[in-house]
């Protein structure tokens, strides 16, 4: 089975943003791929554009990068700013996973070198998740302790309490014999 261009992109993308610390230029998250040998390039992929002067790779991962701003997995500052939000995160998790679950045996883009790297950081790259995820449910007061059970903060009850009725005839009375100073403590009510 063979993973389509646009996953590989995709992962190549987040991966390398989320080496660089989750926030880098474009020509840094690029550069990151090659230098470190994550990306497999062809002839045709290092060719100059006609439009652009840069290389054919370059530009079709910068077109693959504005679908994931769209996608709602990279913040959008500006063109040249690439930055991994909570969602990326969680997206480069599913695609990590996706790549060892179904055994790709031919990718085109992405190097041994780069599965391996992925494998390494793999569960630096969970954990995060699983610190934001549960972070965001704390912000939103649901706390995880399982996976399966989730318990709430807040909810609200009704509680039945006896109370009873005041006669106003009862009232003047107990004003007339005690007067308007409490028995406890000495507050006098007309005053205040």
């Amino acid at each position: 089975m063979k993973p389509t261009q646009e996953y590989e992109k995709r992962l190549l993308i987040l991966f390398s943003i989320y080496q660089n610390g989750g926030s880098a230029k474009k020509r840094k998250v690029l550069n990151y791929l090659q230098e470190n040998n994550l990306i497999n390039l062809k002839e045709e992929d290092l060719e100059l554009r006609d439009t652009r002067a840069e290389e054919t790779w370059r530009n079709s991962f910068a077109y693959i990068r504005h679908h994931l701003v769209e996608a709602g997995y990279l913040n959008a500052h500006g063109y040249d700013n690439w930055e991994l939000n909570s969602n990326g995160k969680k997206y480069l998790r599913s695609l990590i996973n996706e790549s060892e679950r179904k055994n790709y045996d031919k990718f085109r883009y992405i190097t041994h070198n780069a599965l391996n790297l992925m494998k390494q950081t793999k569960s630096k790259i969970f954990d995060e998740v699983e610190y934001s995820t549960l972070e965001e449910r704390v912000t939103n007061d649901i706390y995880v302790f399982e996976e399966e059970e989730t318990y709430s903060e807040g909810k609200k009850y009704l509680r039945f309490v006896n109370y009873f009725e005041r006669k106003a005839k009862l009232r003047a009375l107990a004003i007339k014999y005690h007067g308007l100073n409490c028995m406890g403590c000495n507050f006098n009510f007309e005053k205040r």
